[in-house]
């Protein structure tokens, strides 16, 4: 496998990306776990039970999901901490997975004004860090012991179930069509699985010594995010890699819609990274972002939306 690094200097690199600031900041119930979004509208889920729909355009919530209370290990009542959120294709159901009594997790879809729990510890033999659709009545699960499941909420039956790294799971995200899922690992590994089948089709590695902590997957290439405070983007096809040395660990990336661009998070100010995939130049700096990044959205490919450890979503318009 061709494997190719290059450290880049940001100290160099900065001198020429532009400088933004966010145009405007949104604000969530409490702190974001996590973000997706459909369209005009955002996402959120929060560390205590609420998920926001906001409409990012309009600057207005548009609904509020909220989890019934649970006990704490004190035995006080807290609102439960939404670990991963995932929407439909249509934008008709928000699938999230959330905390539960006892140290399990449940997944729940949230449709029409209802939430309904969809699988807890009964249904499936793993602790679930993280669930996504596939398509209505399916979604891919992979456990904290990097255990991936292709489950049938129709049915109500696992139709995989395999374990793919002996490592702890760091980050999973599918391609365009969700024919293939990527799952990244505490090794520096990502798996690249047939998403119908769960057979692996490629192990790509080399980019990250450490746990792999995001993942983009658009047009063929993976940008992926270290707590070795890298930064890799692989062309999937031929496995090779290039590496961006980052200032601080790297939390989330996102590559845009056409993959030429990526942002990823990548100092202690925590500012956000914009870089061209093909030629490794520094475009832009985000800068305002108050805590710890979490996630980032490319909306479309000048326009994306960032959350942190906090309530506050900010907005930021690139040339």
């Amino acid at each position: 496998m061709m494997k190719k690094i290059l450290l880049l200097c940001f100290s160099i690199l900065l001198l020429s990306a532009k400088s933004i600031t966010y145009q405007y900041e949104l604000n969530a119930t409490a702190n974001v776990t996590g973000m997706v979004s459909k369209g005009d509208i955002i996402y959120a889920g929060t560390d205590v039970g609420v998920i926001d729909v906001i409409n990012w355009k309009d600057k207005k919530r548009i609904d509020k999901v909220e989890l019934p209370k649970i006990h704490d290990f004190m035995g006080d009542l807290m609102g439960p901490k939404i670990i991963s959120i995932d929407i439909s294709d249509d934008g008709k159901k928000i699938l999230f997975l959330a905390q539960a009594e006892g140290g399990s997790n449940h997944l729940y879809i949230y449709e029409n004004k209802k939430i309904n729990k969809v699988i807890d510890k009964k249904d499936v033999s793993i602790l679930m860090s993280k669930a996504s659709f596939v398509s209505d009545d399916k979604v891919v699960i992979v456990s904290l012991s990097s255990e991936i499941v292709l489950y049938d909420l129709k049915n109500k039956k696992e139709l995989y179930h395999k374990q793919l790294s002996e490592s702890s799971f760091g980050d999973f995200t599918f391609n365009e069509d969700k024919s293939k899922v990527a799952v990244g690992c505490e090794s520096g590994e990502i798996f690249i699985v047939e998403t119908k089948s769960g057979k692996i089709l490629k192990v790509l590695n080399g980019a990250n010594k450490d746990k792999v902590m995001k993942l983009s997957f658009k047009k063929g290439k993976i940008l992926s995010g270290g707590q070795d405070r890298q930064a890799g983007i692989y062309n999937v096809q031929k496995g090779s890699f290039d590496v961006i040395k980052s200032n601080f660990l790297v939390y989330t990336v996102a590559l845009s819609p056409d993959a030429k661009m990526a942002a990823f998070c990548y100092d202690e100010d925590n500012d956000i990274a914009i870089f061209g995939t093909d030629d490794l130049s520094m475009k832009y700096l985000l800068k305002g972002a108050k805590s710890t990044l979490n996630t980032i959205l490319y909306i479309d490919k000048n326009t994306l939306i960032s959350s942190s450890d906090d309530n506050f979503i900010l907005v930021w318009k690139i040339d």
